[in-house]
């Protein structure tokens, strides 16, 4: 318990109502030599369309419950013991897990649950029966009160 992990990679699988981590230890965060390279991967199975009917916010606390996301002071703790520095401290710098699962937005989705995914918009533009969510890096338009382009 407590040992930093890195992600290596993130598979949601809407169609299996799972969500994938792939990590890799971090053997200089956990204090480890010689390296390990030890690797596994950690599946959330929820419950049929809980993905797909849960807000990102409610997942991330999910998968939270076995995952937390390191705040970055022992990575300045170990800098600061380990002044040399080197390719150990670039990695020591990175967070141990994502701080949230991908934004993610679908075509034929209503604006509430655009919003719900991406947040409140910058600017919404409005043109009869098109909008136009602008956010900071991405527009989402609605056409007729549902996502139709990204």
């Amino acid at each position: 318990m407590g040992e930093k992990v890195y992600p290596s990679k993130i598979e949601v699988n809407p169609n299996n109502d799972t969500v994938a981590f792939s990590i890799i230890a971090c053997d200089s965060c956990n204090n480890l030599n010689p390296t390990t390279f030890y690797k596994s991967q950690v599946v959330f199975q929820f419950a049929k369309g809980t993905p797909q009917k849960t807000s990102a916010a409610e997942v991330e606390d999910m998968i939270g419950q076995v995952f937390a996301v390191d705040n970055g002071n022992d990575a300045q703790q170990t800098q600061a013991q380990n002044p040399q520095g080197g390719q150990g401290q670039a990695a020591e710098q990175q967070p141990a897990v994502p701080a949230a699962q991908p934004q993610t937005i679908q075509q034929g989705q209503t604006p509430e649950e655009a919003q719900a995914s991406l947040g409140q918009p910058e600017k919404i533009i409005k043109v009869g029966a098109k909008q136009i969510y602008v956010y900071k890096d991405l527009k989402v338009t609605l056409m007729n009160g549902k996502v139709s382009d990204v």
